[in-house]
């Protein structure tokens, strides 16, 4: 296992740092630019309108599909 360069925890190896300090270095960078905390929400809202729900769901659903059965195939050898 790695460590968080910050605290020191212990994360999955090619992280860097640990969900608690990635949250707070994101949250720091949002209070510090305005433009950017207002783009972010933007983009949030955008992301929950049905419309675009739909199509990040007919997007994600045949790669869900596909790793399916890939697993099936390994565990049927």
């Amino acid at each position: 296992m790695a460590k968080c360069i910050k605290c020191g925890v212990d994360v999955a190896i090619g992280r860097q740092k640990c969900l608690a300090c990635s949250t707070e270095d994101v949250r720091a960078l949002l209070r510090e630019n305005p433009e950017l905390k207002q783009a972010f929400k933007d983009t949030i809202r955008k992301m929950r309108q049905p419309e675009n729900s739909e199509k990040m769901a007919e997007r994600v659903a045949p790669v869900v599909e596909a790793v399916a059965v890939l697993k099936r195939a390994i565990e049927n050898g």
